[in-house]
């Protein structure tokens, strides 16, 4: 498991993003995110400090920050369980 505290640059443009692993991300203050599986298809989701979001792993998403600041725990396969 590994824990790492990420705090995105706002960008006025949306980035392309590939989640290799499970992701836990708790927001540290208010802020917004858009996601989507396409850029035309993204969606707007507002955060609180302390909600909680989880992110499957092995998907790729378009994303962009509105001066959204968040830990994240990756959960590696090892630890979810995940066996070969």
């Amino acid at each position: 498991m590994r824990v790492e505290i990420h705090s995105p640059e706002s960008a006025t443009e949306p980035r392309f993003w590939t989640e290799r692993q499970p992701v836990l991300a708790m927001a540290l203050g208010p802020g917004s995110i858009e996601i989507g599986l396409h850029r035309s298809t993204m969606k707007r989701f507002t955060y609180s400090t302390g909600e909680i979001r989880l992110s499957s792993h092995h998907l790729e998403k378009w994303f962009r920050t509105d001066d959204l600041h968040v830990v994240t725990i990756a959960i590696s396969e090892t630890a979810s369980g995940s066996r070969g």
